[in-house]
């Protein structure tokens, strides 16, 4: 539906938040005090004006983080993950494919060792199904994800997938 403000169907906000270097220390209590509470009042504010049906809020990293220490923090590494929340979102449940075990062991493919782990499902995988909400078809969203060709189907989420309606 449009909004009357901004006459349109979907937007879409970027926003950012550093301090999140852990290589010497992994001490992010306050910083995750601080997204909780950022978090906590945009969904009030969404839910006040009725449009929490119709938010998607997506929270990623730009890369993962190694599960083993290096001695006083972490270093970086390959897989991460992402959580989305709104009150559109078939919640409560992870899509993708979650580790069997987290132990590096021969004839696992996932666990490069020292808790570095190979991402199972690609960054367009989460986009396809934001993208078919926004109303975009399968030829606008090959456009925008220009790399998704190159990933199983089954790695791509879609709408129903994702939403509940």
């Amino acid at each position: 539906e449009k909004t009357e403000k901004y006459n349109m169907e979907r937007s879409a906000y970027f926003t950012t938040l550093g301090g999140f270097d852990t290589h010497g220390e992994l001490h992010i209590g306050g910083k995750m005090y601080e997204i909780n509470n950022a978090i906590g009042k945009f969904a009030e504010e969404m839910k006040d004006q009725q449009l929490w049906d119709n938010v998607t809020v997506v929270v990623v990293s730009e890369f993962g983080r190694t599960l083993q220490s290096n001695g006083q923090g972490t270093d970086h590494g390959w897989g991460g993950n992402y959580f989305m929340f709104g009150g559109g979102l078939k919640g409560r449940k992870m899509l993708g494919k979650f580790p069997e075990h987290l132990r590096q062991h021969q004839g696992y493919d996932v666990n490069c060792g020292r808790g570095r782990y190979v991402p199972t499902t690609p960054w367009e995988g989460v986009w396809n199904a934001i993208s078919e909400w926004w109303g975009l078809d399968k030829e606008a969203r090959e456009r925008i994800l220009p790399n998704m060709k190159n990933f199983p189907a089954s790695t791509l989420f879609s709408m129903d997938e994702v939403y509940e309606s």
